[in-house]
């Protein structure tokens, strides 16, 4: 059966079209209970993490030792696109990043390989862990604080732990929690009178503290036997024997130390309003419903929150959940606003009856593209939302083209089942012409790479999912009802009102319109003259600078970071006082508005012992401390929040001693209104000095705030070298230095599982011993068993620290970063001077090199993507025009009306004092497609009139106006869809609002210019024809001219 045959089965028949219906709605339904809903569309990030532990060595130590060594054996591993070494006081960490599309098993499989092979990592260093990345979505944060001891705080965090999980919550990371050790303290004096050394110690610690097969007793019954020798508690490795005295008595570890259960000392603590507090970040995996789980997990705490201690809370905050509802709400009252007005738009021009069946066609093509949205295994997101609301406007063309040609064929006198009929038969390959230019251009964007390929993914995908049910919809479901809709109109007369509008607008039509595309026609060459002279316009808008590009635009966030380093040696109990007094400055400044506490500062929370959020690279140390700060979302508060920050720094008093104190705030969205560099050379103090130039340049732009790199500075560094006395004694530097660690920081005897943690116990010196005379009375033990003073053996020299070392494919390198306020300065003009003026120079002074895969990167890719997506979609749309038109030349008239629309893009964002984005460009690539939809319903129809005898000239202009409503319905009806979101002032929506201007400037030129421009652009190809046809005639064989 062909498609006119199938057309007509569903049109005759009574009950195919709502059978076929219900089916879609039935689907679409259960589809719509079974959408996940999610913050952001999900990523697939192929990659590995490795990571290892050295106790006590410095970040340089460990990049030389460690990471380059095991950067060496993967970096080439077949399918590893990127790899990435990040270095810091005793922790190393490698992250390699895979090809999209590789075999990630098999990459696993041999990262492990590789690592395990590696025979030159130091000695002492801890086995290294190999891991897969996870991408997870954020629930919330649960802030756990109370006067409570640090044990019943802790227990308290494994309760809320395990009920949060019973919820369905996939993943819980927490931080404030000290890792449990047990301290084995020996004085100095103690260690010179048994002649041993730490590393001894918890070397026989280690062996008595275990347990160990025995073997198998056998006989009548065989039996397992075991060695139970392990103790878990500081009572029971207090009763180790550590050696026996000359009389063969025990010496147990408890007459010789001081054994006691406690914490990790260097661990992260966390604070909050002056009391301890534990940190629990809530995670789901990317296929969990974010809403549903938290609804769950919010029943739980309010069962569990009556029965706490007194003055003890658990608080969330940072829920996604939360902002995701707000999302959602906010597009879909945008959504039900633009419905409205496109209701209204197709009431204007067509009936009622015809138009409440077009409203029923669109509902049941969102229906079923639910469905296609759980086969392609997409969610409800900000991005598949802004799709939906985009094709609310495109997904109804379809159907206004045949209703409004049906419409029309019963007003000239056909019968409603005949006209219906004809309609849709008649318009059934333009509008699939049509829908295949849209997937067209649409369909390039699912072969964008990177992140920002798949974050835009689920536009593209719903779109031509849209189109799909739509032209399902369309042909099969619409007809029969419009055919029951025209009859009634035609048993019921028109009102007055309809039947003066109908009369005004064909008189407008048939009247000055005609005339206008006959002006336009015959003075061709002033129409397509006027037209570049806006294009020319247009650039230069953009090219003065008064229409400015930014990457990635930041609305408003909600979160903001104080990160304060002190100096080394500053003791935490001064760390915490300082948070303590950022935090009531914050009340303090939020009292000073006329606010109630908790109005705008919904929560704060501090650490003790490291730096916090994403504008800071990661530090830890005792003499950091840090806070992260909820503030009410933007649209709920009427100060700003650079105005809040300003009024907290300056309200803030600092204590004596802290060397750097830092405010920042996280914004909201996907990436962000800033720009970075990344420099490269062997010697990470070179690297420094060329990095802290650099940002005072930086900072001297208007606008500019934040600049900061990744290799911050550290604690001092000892640097030992052993003399040649000591190498003569059997000392080297990796002995020398593991002594040194264990009397700095003790010596690991060994680690065990202990319920749900792991608890280390660990030999060290006692606090008492711990003084800055240590290293003048330290002795060393020589590999013969000589104990020989430091200073004979070696060299000390100090030198500055560097907290963290960063490697990117087998360079040293520094990162440079700040944040642009699009009001006040452009990133991309900002980064390009800088460039061009200063970096040159700064290369030359330091030799340090610009790595040309730094913050430009992606927009690098981005711009390759786009380009070539464009290329792809105007070559499939080329073709498609070519086949539907019968020609090679005509389908550049058409393609013509894309670059003339765009120059409308640009003028919509200057009206509307916004600035061209990432998502301008992309709402580019998919206007391409629906701006053609048009010209090929006018060309259609002057195809028509030329097929049946008419004079080309006349065809054009009659083939234009005849198409005016359905051009204006199919225009209009996506405008108004969009418009609510144009106009949209919420923050949240203020990355998808470019966007909006461009689809409604666009299009709104587009439809001037199908009507107007294309028309004469049709009469410069026949022009040309004709003239080739003359020069043919003139100069070689004669032949007849043909309209193509």
């Amino acid at each position: 059966m062909n498609s006119a045959g199938l057309i007509r089965t569903f049109i005759r028949h009574k009950v195919a079209a709502n059978i076929l219906m219900i089916m879609m709605m039935i689907a679409g339904f259960w589809a719509l209970a079974k959408l996940e809903r999610q913050m952001e569309p999900d990523f697939d990030v192929p990659g590995i993490y490795v990571g290892t532990a050295w106790q006590g060595a410095s970040a340089d130590d460990i990049d030389r030792s460690i990471i380059e060594a095991m950067e060496r054996e993967v970096r080439f591993l077949e399918g590893v696109d990127e790899v990435t070494g990040r270095s810091r006081e005793g922790i190393g960490e490698l992250f390699i990043n895979f090809k999209h599309g590789t075999d990630m098993a098999k990459a696993l499989s041999e990262v492990e390989s590789a690592i395990n092979n590696i025979t030159t990592l130091p000695q002492s260093a801890e086995r290294p862990i190999i891991n897969r990345f996870t991408i997870t979505d954020e629930l919330m944060e649960l802030a756990i604080s109370g006067p409570l001891p640090e044990p019943a705080l802790r227990a308290l965090a494994k309760q809320v732990r395990d009920g949060v999980t019973a919820q369905g919550v996939d993943r819980v990371y927490m931080s404030g929690l000290r890792s449990a050790e047990i301290w084995v303290e020996v004085p100095a004096a103690e260690l010179q009178r048994l002649d041993t050394t730490l590393g001894s110690i918890a070397q026989r610690l280690a062996q008595a503290s275990t347990d160990v097969p025995s073997g198998t007793l056998s006989g009548n019954i065989e039996k397992q036997m075991r060695s139970m020798g392990r103790q878990e508690d500081a009572a029971g490795v207090a009763g180790l024997t550590l050696r026996t005295d000359e009389q063969g008595r025990r010496v147990t570890m408890g007459q010789v130390a001081q054994v006691s259960d406690a914490f990790d000392d260097r661990g992260v603590t966390g604070r909050r309003n002056g009391n301890p507090a534990i940190n629990l970040s809530l995670q789901t995996s990317k296929n969990g419903n974010l809403i549903a789980i938290t609804e769950r997990v919010d029943a739980y705490l309010e069962k569990l929150r009556p029965t706490l201690p007194p003055g003890v809370t658990v608080e969330s905050y940072d829920r996604n959940s939360d902002a995701l509802e707000d999302r959602i709400g906010m597009l879909m009252d945008n959504a039900v606003g633009g419905m409205v007005l496109v209701m209204a738009v197709l009431v204007v021009f067509l009936r009622p009856w015809v138009t409440f069946w077009i409203a029923i066609d669109i509902l049941v093509s969102f229906l079923v593209t639910f469905a296609i949205m759980v086969l392609i295994g997409q969610s409800i997101n900000v991005m598949s939302l802004f799709a939906l609301i985009m094709m609310t406007g495109i997904i109804c063309d379809d159907a206004i083209v045949v209703a409004e040609h049906g419409q029309t064929l019963m007003d000239k006198g056909m019968e409603p089942a005949k006209a219906v009929e004809r309609a849709a038969q008649r318009m059934f390959w333009p509008v699939t012409a049509a829908a295949i230019t849209t997937i067209a251009a649409f369909g390039p964007m699912l072969m964008m790479s990177g992140t920002t390929g798949q974050y835009v993914m689920p536009l593209p995908a719903i779109s031509i999912a849209v189109i799909i049910a739509s032209l399902l919809g369309c042909f099969l479901m619409l007809p029969s009802h419009m055919r029951h809709a025209l009859e009634k109109g035609r048993n019921s007369p028109p009102s007055k009102l309809r039947v003066a509008f109908d009369a005004k607008f064909i008189s407008f039509r048939d009247g000055p319109f005609t005339q206008a595309i006959a002006w336009a026609t015959h003075n061709r060459g002033i129409t397509v003259a006027s037209a570049l002279t806006i294009m020319a316009l247009a650039i230069g808008l953009q090219a003065g600078g008064h229409v400015k590009f930014a990457f990635f635009p930041q609305p408003e966030g909600n979160q903001a970071q104080l990160n304060l380093l002190f100096s080394p040696g500053t003791p935490r109990e001064v760390v915490a006082k300082q948070i303590d007094e950022a935090e009531a400055a914050l009340y303090r400044v939020e009292a000073a508005y006329g606010l109630k506490r908790g109005e705008i500062v919904k929560m704060t929370f501090g650490k003790l012992g490291v730096t916090t959020g994403n504008n800071l690279p990661e530090q830890v140390g005792d003499y950091i401390g840090s806070m992260k700060v909820e503030f009410s979302v933007a649209d709920d508060r009427e100060q700003r929040l650079p105005e809040i920050m300003k009024k907290w720094e300056a309200e803030t008093k600092l204590l004596p001693g802290i060397d750097q104190v830092i405010f920042s705030t996280e914004q909201d969205g996907f990436g962000g209104d800033g720009f970075g560099f990344r420099l490269v050379h062997n010697d990470p103090y070179v690297l420094k000095a060329a990095s802290e130039e650099l940002k005072k340049i930086i900072m001297t732009y208007g606008g500019v705030s934040g600049a900061r790199d990744n290799l911050p500075a550290g604690k001092p560094e000892l640097v030992v070298k052993v003399t040649p006395r000591g190498e003569a004694l059997g000392f080297t530097t990796e002995n020398v230095g593991r002594q040194l660690r264990d009397a700095m920081d003790g010596a690991i005897a060994m680690r065990f599982a202990k319920g749900d943690e792991e608890v280390t116990v660990r030999v060290r010196l006692p606090e008492s011993d711990q003084t800055e005379a240590l290293l003048a009375s330290l002795k060393l033990r020589s590999p013969t068993g000589m104990q020989v003073p430091l200073a004979d053996v070696v060299e000390l020299s100090e030198r500055p620290g560097l907290s963290r070392i960063l490697r990117n494919k087998g360079q040293r390198t520094v990162s440079i970063f700040a944040e642009v306020d699009h009001l006040k300065g452009n990133s991309g003009e900002i980064r390009s001077d800088i460039e061009k003026n200063h970096l040159p120079g700064i290369m030359e002074k330091y030799g340090v090199k610009k790595d040309q895969n730094d913050g430009s990167r992606q927009e690098e890719e981005f711009w390759s993507d786009f380009m070539m997506g464009m290329f792809v979609s105007l070559g499939a749309i080329y073709l498609v025009l070519a086949w539907i038109m019968g020609s090679f030349a005509r389908p550049f008239a058409v393609l013509m009306i894309i670059p003339f629309s765009i120059a409308g893009t640009i003028f919509g964002h200057w009206v509307m004092g916004a600035d061209m984005t990432i998502w301008s460009y992309i709402a580019i690539m998919g206007m391409a497609g629906v701006l053609v939809n048009d010209s090929i319903q006018v060309v259609s129809s002057i195809d028509d009139r030329i097929k049946e005898g008419e004079a080309v000239d006349s065809a054009v202009v009659h083939g234009a106006a005849e198409r005016l409503r359905q051009v204006l319905l199919t225009s209009l009806t996506t405008i108004f869809g969009l418009l609510p979101l144009l106009t949209e002032t919420d923050f949240q929506a203020a990355f998808l609002v470019p966007m909006a201007i461009t689809f409604v400037f666009g299009i709104g030129t587009a439809t001037v210019l199908v009507l107007l421009l294309m028309p004469a652009l049709l009469m410069l190809v026949e022009d040309a024809k004709r003239g080739i046809g003359w020069v043919r005639g003139r100069f070689g064989r004669r032949q007849p001219v043909v309209a193509v």
